[in-house]
This record gives structure tokens, C-alpha cells and sequence, in this order.
């Protein structure tokens, strides 16, 4: 645990709090862990021992179907400001909207940055709020089979990724005929970007020496996704202060949802209550 985390977060591991790892250890009864130690009645433990997946489409099926529902929905724009006196959203390209509400999924850190007029004490938090981002190098690879797992965990330092998805195995239409999909993560502090070519490089190696891929293989299809806000750090400053900034937007009719907006481990279905959630409260 203790290598594949320092990969991971890329920080002393003393710097991060506890709350966060609640999800992901188990809590055996005793009578459990002496039935896993004698091999009987086995049963699985952890949040990801079971779940779904589109059979076609990939996991963008799931937005694509609540944006069928909605009556206008505009992309591509970003935020300049938000003025939270006059509730108008100004954004990059010179437009601008108003509202009474705002449900606000930007990451914490860059939308306290956009708010006009913000306390000094509060738009300074930002600075304190950290996370680790990801390179995620996809590649489509022609050959079928490379693995029968759903992901593997790199601990060791020998290898730049600390995780490998096979997204085939998570459905036979995430890649054609004779090919597989690979999903490749390397996390990095946001203060020290790596350079990405030299990062895809380093993965192709370290792909062949771990024995995923061979030598041989080619390189059907391949994209790599900077990820920049990837992780939030569970850290003593996030612990003290978050819940004083929540408690600022809100009081200023700005509600934070998902992974980056509040700041907080959230998964996709998660993300999803959240939205509902905020649907019931404010109707």
C-alpha cells in the first residue's frame, strides 16, 4: 500500500488525512477473516467488486442520455467571471448570462478565482487546495487477448503508469475485431508537468518490460487526455477549511457538485445524486 500510494500522490503520505480511505478498506467480522484464512465461504470485499458497465457506446452513454433531456445546452465556453451581486456569468468569449441559482461543477480552486467580489480571506484558499493530476495515454493495439483482467495496479518504481484498464474486457465493442483497448494512467503533481512525449515513450517501454505488450505489436489508434484536476488531496488544509468555503458559495446561491466542485472523492454515480439531489432541493 505504502509504494503504490507515494506513486500515486506523489507527496509524503504523512501529509494526507484518513477520511478519504474509508471506501476502500474492507471491514471484515472476525468471523470473516478466519473463514478467508481456512479458504470457506469466500465472498468478495471492496466498493469495486461488482459493477456495470454500456454494453455499447462507452461510459459517455450515461451523460448523452440525461442531455436528451435537456432543453439547451451550450459548449465550448469558458468562465471569465461571476458576479455574484448581480448573479451574471461572464464568460471568455464575451457573452454572458444571468441566474438565480448556479450549480457549479468547475473545480473548487478555479471557480474561486472567478468570483466577483470575493473576500481576500476566501479567494486565498484556493491556493491551499491541492490535487495530483493524471497523463492518460489510450491506446488501441492490434492484437486481442493481451490481458483477462479488468486493470492491473503497477506499485513498483520501475514503471512510470500506476494503472493499466483493458476497456475490451469491460465490453467486446470497446474495440474491433482482433484489436484491445488499453488505458494507461501517470499521475504528476500539477507543479511539475512531465513532458507528454517523453511520457508516452517511457509507457511504451515500461508496457513491453512489465509483458503486456510484445515487441511486435502495433499501434492501431492512440490519444493522450491531460487530465489536470485528476485527485483532490485529502490533506489537514482541505480537513480545516472546506467546509467554510461551501458554506461561502452556497450563502451566495452557488451550489458545488461532483468530483472537483466540492472537492471530494466523488464517482460517477455519486456525481449523479448530487445532480438529482440539487434538482429536489431548489424545485
Amino acid at each position: 500500500m505504502i509504494p503504490y500510494n507515494e506513486k500515486l500522490w506523489r507527496i509524503p503520505l504523512d501529509e494526507i488525512s484518513l477520511e478519504w480511505v474509508e471506501r476502500f478498506v474492507p471491514c471484515p467480522t472476525l468471523e470473516e477473516v478466519i473463514d478467508g484464512a481456512r479458504g470457506v465461504n469466500l465472498k468478495g470485499f471492496g466498493y469495486n467488486q461488482e459493477f456495470l458497465y454500456p454494453r455499447e457506446g462507452g461510459i459517455q452513454i450515461l451523460p448523452q442520455a440525461f442531455l436528451a433531456e435537456i432543453q439547451e445546452v451550450q459548449l465550448g465556453k469558458a468562465v471569465e467571471s461571476i458576479d455574484i451581486e448581480e448573479k451574471v456569468v461572464r464568460f471568455q468569449d464575451g457573452s454572458e448570462t444571468t441566474y438565480r441559482t448556479l450549480l457549479s461543477s468547475l473545480p473548487m480552486d478555479e471557480l474561486l478565482q472567478c468570483i466577483e467580489p470575493c473576500p481576500a480571506e476566501i479567494k486565498d484558499l484556493h491556493s491551499g487546495l491541492r490535487y495530483v493530476s493524471v497523463a492518460n495515454i489510450n491506446l488501441g493495439v492490434g492484437r486481442e487477448g493481451i490481458s483477462d483482467y479488468h486493470w492491473l495496479y503497477f506499485p513498483e518504481p520501475l514503471y512510470p503508469f500506476y494503472r493499466v484498464g483493458f476497456l475490451n474486457n469491460l465490453s467486446p465493442h470497446m474495440a474491433p475485431k482482433g484489436a484491445s483497448a488499453l488505458s494507461v494512467e501517470i499521475s504528476y503533481l500539477p507543479s511539475n508537468p512531465p513532458s507528454l512525449k517523453k511520457v508516452r515513450e517511457q509507457t511504451l517501454a515500461a508496457l513491453v518490460a512489465c509483458g503486456i505488450l510484445r515487441r511486435e505489436d502495433k499501434i492501431l489508434a492512440e490519444k493522450t487526455i491531460p487530465i489536470k484536476h485528476a485527485y483532490v488531496i485529502y490533506d489537514r488544509f482541505r480537513r480545516q477549511h472546506l467546509p467554510r468555503l461551501i458554506q461561502f458559495l452556497r450563502a451566495n446561491q452557488i451550489y458545488p457538485l461532483g468530483r472537483y466542485g466540492r472537492w471530494e472523492y466523488t464517482t460517477m454515480e455519486e456525481a449523479i445524486l448530487q445532480g438529482k439531489e440539487a434538482a429536489e432541493t431548489l424545485s
